[in-house]
């Protein structure tokens, strides 16, 4: 049996080196761009429930638990069809509800809410309006009638921070069911003497506001059309490209040499 082998043209060599010259010189003059991650979903500054289905939870809002699985939140419907949100711990637990909202440096905010309770044991926290991560909060509630929380805020040097309501606090656990209703959250001029107040420095974030910061930085920051770099590479990769065609061109009207055939495999003969 015969082989053939061929032997590649001058041209198309040419045309391999110039492809890899012209790569490297792109891969090596362009500037990374960083892609950007999700921004913060903040909270709009009001809700009411209304437009919510009955049995879920509205973004950005997220339900976190101290005892993962003890309690439940969810949209619920009152008897003239409005919808609130209910909060149920049929056991003591610490649930609340927690979003991010966008605020100026050296400002203040009202952080108010409707709120009622039952259930709730005496000596217990009920249900209220809070900082995350923070103690204290608004005065719990636990009479089963609509009463108003009103929670005003000193942002200090932050531009975000986390707003909880819940049943329970971190100081203490509470068993029972809180329901909440027309959350808003919004910049005021001054605070009535006498009002719950949260003034913060520059530890009392919200959870993750660093990394949200950055992503919303981020977001900011990419750039919409490619490094203004990389557009002369850009140029030598496509005369690279013209000159590998021109190339190649020539080296197919000028032929390839012909393939050799190599010669027969020669057998001896048995040697009796």
């Amino acid at each position: 049996m015969t082989t053939l082998r061929g032997r590649p043209t001058r041209g198309r060599n040419w045309l391999l080196r110039i492809l890899a010259a012209a790569l490297c010189f792109a891969l090596l003059g362009a500037e990374p761009v960083a892609l950007a991650g999700p921004a913060t979903p903040y909270f709009s500054g009001q809700e009411s429930f209304e437009s919510t289905p009955v049995g879920s939870v509205p973004a950005p809002w997220k339900f976190v638990e101290y005892t993962p699985g003890v309690s439940t939140a969810q949209v619920v419907s009152g008897a003239d069809g409005t919808h609130y949100l209910e909060i149920t711990s049929p056991k003591p637990n610490h649930a609340r509800l927690v979003a991010t909202v966008a605020v100026k440096p050296n400002s203040i905010y009202l952080w108010h809410a409707m709120i009622r309770a039952r259930g709730v044991d005496a000596g217990h926290v009920g249900a209220l309006l809070n900082l995350d991560n923070d103690t204290g909060g608004t005065e719990p509630v636990r009479a089963d009638t609509w009463s108003s929380a009103d929670l005003y805020i000193r942002t200090g040097n932050q531009a975000e921070l986390g707003i909880t309501f819940g049943l329970g606090n971190f100081y203490g656990v509470t068993k029972g069911v809180a329901d909440f209703d027309s959350l808003r959250f919004s910049e005021v001029s001054a605070i009535p003497a006498g009002a719950s107040t949260k003034k913060l420095s520059t530890a009392a974030v919200a959870p993750g506001a660093a990394s949200h910061a950055a992503q919303n930085l981020a977001a900011e920051r990419l750039p919409s059309s490619p490094p203004k770099p990389i557009y002369p590479l850009l140029i030598l990769l496509v005369l690279a490209i013209g000159g590998a065609v021109v190339l190649l061109r020539r080296s197919g009207a000028t032929g390839s040499a012909p393939p050799v055939e190599s010669p027969p495999d020669t057998e001896k003969p048995d040697v009796a």
